[in-house]
């Protein structure tokens, strides 16, 4: 499984929301794909009502303009690092959703799409 080196976004070191799931986003992982800002995030979720604990891991669409995002891509993990699903989404085929402000969703928007161009286009 794949280690993170960034920081949390959004919240304090440490602390997860109200879900006590963790979010994280890989900076250095910002880039321009396909004509958008793109970039990878992760959710680690603790266990609860009988589910156990995973990790998501998924590539992000962000269209800057039209204040939106998309999953391009995306894999669970579980706690021992297996695969338990994964799913890649055709560019024709992205589900858009608005992103509401004040969301763990909007603090991934603006950190992506208040990156140096430089920094995405690499």
């Amino acid at each position: 499984m794949r280690r993170w080196r960034s920081k949390r976004i959004g919240l304090g070191v440490g602390q997860r929301d109200v879900s006590g799931a963790s979010h994280q986003t890989e900076r250095s992982s910002y880039r321009i794909l396909e004509g958008y800002r793109a970039g990878w995030t992760s959710v680690d979720r603790p266990a609860q009502g009988g589910a156990a604990a995973q990790r998501v891991v998924s590539l992000v669409y962000f269209d800057c303009v039209n204040r939106t995002a998309a999953m391009k891509s995306g894999t669970a993990y579980s706690p021992t690092g297996s695969v338990l699903t994964t799913e890649t989404i055709a560019k024709d085929k992205l589900r858009w959703r608005s992103v509401t402000p004040g969301t763990i969703g909007d603090v991934h928007f603006r950190q992506v799409c208040s990156a140096p161009a430089a920094v995405a286009s690499r």
